[in-house]
């Protein structure tokens, strides 16, 4: 398989750990590799019950300062490294940290977070999802 296909094999298994409710997993394979960005995240998901006048640390999660939140993925099958996320395509490491973000939030599970600045971090993140084209 190519780098492609291995990575569109971890979206959906991605998928799958967290329709499974395996979060840990999903972290494993999708770390945030920028430190500043990983306490950041952290920082929103301190409080155990919701981010409760907290919406600015949402806002710190949007990586507008940061091109590659996630540099590296790492299938469950891969051996080594994993496989780097090509920073001329930035399309792959946007989605895989919405992903973690979804992963954060309803490992929670609390509606809260959807009520405060978590859904805009998750709106800005969309801008930046890769778009499917109709052929």
């Amino acid at each position: 398989m190519n780098t492609f296909e291995n990575l569109e094999k971890l979206n959906a298994q991605i998928d799958i750990w967290i329709d499974e409710e395996e979060y840990k997993k999903v972290h494993q394979a999708l770390p945030v590799t920028n430190d500043k960005l990983r306490k950041n995240v952290d920082s929103c998901f301190k409080d155990p019950n919701c981010t409760e006048n907290k919406d600015s640390n949402w806002q710190t999660i949007l990586p507008r300062d940061c091109s590659l939140p996630i540099e590296k993925a790492y299938p469950p099958d891969a051996e080594g490294d994993g496989i780097s996320l090509d920073k001329n395509d930035n399309h792959w490491s946007p989605l895989f940290y919405a992903k973690t973000l979804r992963a954060r939030i309803q490992d929670r599970g609390s509606d809260h977070y959807l009520d405060d600045g978590s859904a805009m971090a998750l709106i800005g993140l969309s801008k930046s999802l890769p778009i499917l084209m109709e052929r």
